[in-house]
């Protein structure tokens, strides 16, 4: 085999990459569900609009409990001993409580 030879089977399998590439476009620009999808009229908003809320509660509530964790709540009873507060501790978690409260 030549190099010319070997270079021209490389050529060739590009080739059918991109062929493959238009054949995968002209599917999806066919196929109804694609068109709907990327088309400028709205979906059905009750599903996505669930969905989408769903999502970003679950995201919510995982960020939100990662304040209860033991470092978050001895910085925030140290801050409060600072400040002479009666039941640190306690006032630390509701405190924690509150700001979860209030992001929702």
């Amino acid at each position: 085999m030549t190099v010319d030879k070997i270079h021209f089977w490389v050529s060739i399998k590009e080739l059918q990459f991109l062929l493959k590439i238009i054949f995968i476009f002209q599917y999806i620009n066919s196929s109804p569900m694609f068109k709907k999808l990327f088309s400028g009229t709205p979906l059905s908003t009750k599903g996505i609009t669930s969905f989408m809320r769903m999502v970003i509660g679950i995201f919510m509530i995982y960020h939100g409990w990662e304040v209860f964790d033991r470092e978050p709540i001895a910085t925030y009873t140290g801050w409060l001993v600072d400040c002479n507060f009666p039941s640190p501790e306690i006032f630390a978690y509701l405190g924690v409580s509150c700001f979860l409260y209030h992001d929702s």
